[in-house]
């Protein structure tokens, strides 16, 4: 998973704020489990306007699968261009950790990175490759929007890693930036 912080400059309020880049992904599982058990269908069939498709989007970092003989900068570079249309340089990822993901399943090791974005660097709209069937939204919060995030008793869209990836870039970038 590859995180990322941009840098915008509001006119209107004359100051500098912070907010986070993500990837809104329609999971069937997800989307599945959102539906009451008594009301899964036993058939199939899905009442889409009591339980609308967006109930199965969730919110990620942008990510990649490590399939290709380049490093792991190179990868997270290429994914950041491809997913949220930015330009960065390898040189500028900086790497926050390398953990174990999908203990029970795989037991695949995930690395998070850290780079900041400006306006200058975007080159394209984003939202992934088209011919390998990604379809991705970018999302951008604000810090008040990622605090609301990690203090709800419930995040439904998220991973637990999503929510790792919030709170170390609060308490990294934000916290010790005062």
């Amino acid at each position: 998973m590859f995180s990322k912080a941009r840098q915008i400059v509001t006119k209107r309020r004359q100051r500098l704020s912070l907010s986070t880049i993500e990837q809104l992904v329609f999971l069937h599982g997800v989307y599945y489990k959102s539906i009451p058990e008594c009301d899964r269908p036993k058939d199939g069939f899905i009442d889409t306007v009591k339980y609308p498709p967006s109930m199965g989007l969730t919110v990620e970092f942008c990510a990649g699968i490590v399939d290709k003989n380049k490093t792991l900068e190179e990868i997270a570079v290429e994914e950041v261009r491809e997913e949220c249309g930015y330009e960065v340089k390898v040189s500028d990822m900086e790497k926050i950790i390398s953990c174990r993901a999908a203990l029970s399943t795989a037991g695949s090791i995930m690395t998070f990175f850290y780079t900041e974005v400006t306006d200058q660097m975007k080159i394209s709209e984003g939202g992934g490759l088209a011919h390998e069937g990604e379809d991705i939204e970018v999302v951008e919060y604000t810090i008040p929007e990622i605090r609301d995030i990690i203090t709800q008793s419930e995040v439904l869209n998220g991973s637990s890693s999503f929510l790792f990836g919030l709170m170390w870039f609060l308490t990294n970038k934000i916290v010790l930036n005062k």
